[in-house]
């Protein structure tokens, strides 16, 4: 077992013993700046090496003297055989929490596997050093308020709170995380209150015959899924063939796939039917593909100007002579 410092420049964790790491940064003058962090680094009962940052109540960890009350605190409980008896989320950052999480093979499948990266990745910003089992309910709450001052929009922020929750989810689940945890997420509230942001704007059928009349060959069937089933935008173009059960004509949404990430299933009308199998005859002139929706035989990512601000005009149609 032993004690490494980090350097703050280049984040190489090295020997307190060393006076320069090698980038050239002086090491005992920044530790006297009390700018060089520490870590343990020790080997488990199993073999694998595990190394953890200084951290628990009353610890400095930028404190040398701290570092060694944490060092000897893990030889004795290793000399008594205890060394498995912390809880994971003790020692373990969200950083590292995240890691085990997006290589979970249940997660890199998910459709919306870009968007919860992106959202863990925003969180981990902030807290990607915080040891799990440290946050508050408060630090959570701060993070809410700078992310609205910063001009992110409130469903922004849940979308990257509740990736982190779902996380923590998954590793109370699997033993990672105590229910100490788990019920500080639990206890912090969305900002966006049930469907607040929902449009109170609904198209006639009229004015969706106007709106598909207009539109580009590709665009009618997912405008089609949007006005016949309410889905998002991001659901529309991220859903794959495996959440399509045309059989029992319905599309299962898992939690992971839907913006507040809540698990639904929803009915196919018999207008959407017949644009799905359409939908499927031409994937098969195109070959294999995972995505419902493709242009030029790939996903479509993005829609511009979604939900149109300025939908058409209505269409008319011509009384027969």
């Amino acid at each position: 077992m032993s004690i490494l410092a980090e350097c703050p420049l280049c984040h190489r964790k090295i020997t307190v013993k060393k006076k320069t790491c090698k980038c050239g940064g002086n090491m005992d003058k920044m530790k006297r700046s009390q700018k060089v962090k520490f870590w343990i680094d020790y080997r488990l009962p199993d073999g694998k090496q595990k190394r953890e940052a200084v951290s628990g109540e009353g610890l400095n960890p930028y404190s040398i003297e701290d570092a060694r009350k944490a060092h000897s605190k893990r030889v004795v409980q290793k000399a008594e055989n205890r060394i498995l008896d912390i809880k994971q989320d003790t020692r373990m950052t969200f950083n590292e929490l995240a890691e085990w999480y997006l290589n979970l093979e249940r997660v890199k499948v998910l459709s919306s596997f870009w968007r919860v990266e992106l959202a863990l990745k925003k969180f981990n910003s902030e807290f990607g050093d915080f040891i799990v089992s440290q946050i508050k309910p408060a630090d959570l709450e701060n993070y809410q308020m700078k992310r609205k001052k910063e001009g992110r929009a409130d469903a922004t922020v849940d979308q990257e709170t509740g990736a982190a929750k779902t996380m923590i989810i998954k590793g109370f689940d699997n033993g990672l995380i105590s229910g100490d945890t788990l019920r500080v997420f639990k206890a912090v509230k969305k900002l966006l209150k049930g469907n607040s942001n929902a449009r109170d704007r609904v198209l006639s059928p009229n004015e969706f015959e106007g709106l598909l009349s207009h539109a580009s060959l590709h665009l009618k069937p997912i405008l089609a899924m949007g006005y016949y089933t309410g889905m998002r935008e991001g659901e529309i173009l991220n859903l794959t063939w495996d959440k399509v059960d045309l059989g029992n004509r319905a599309i299962k949404l898992e939690a992971g796939d839907t913006k507040d990430h809540e698990a639904r299933t929803i009915p196919i009308c018999d207008n959407l039917l017949n644009i799905l199998k359409e939908e499927t005859r031409v994937i098969r002139k195109a070959g294999e593909a995972n995505h419902v929706f493709l242009y030029k035989g790939k996903p479509i990512r993005d829609l511009p100007g979604w939900p149109l601000q300025n939908p058409p005009p209505v269409a008319t149609s011509k009384s027969p002579t």
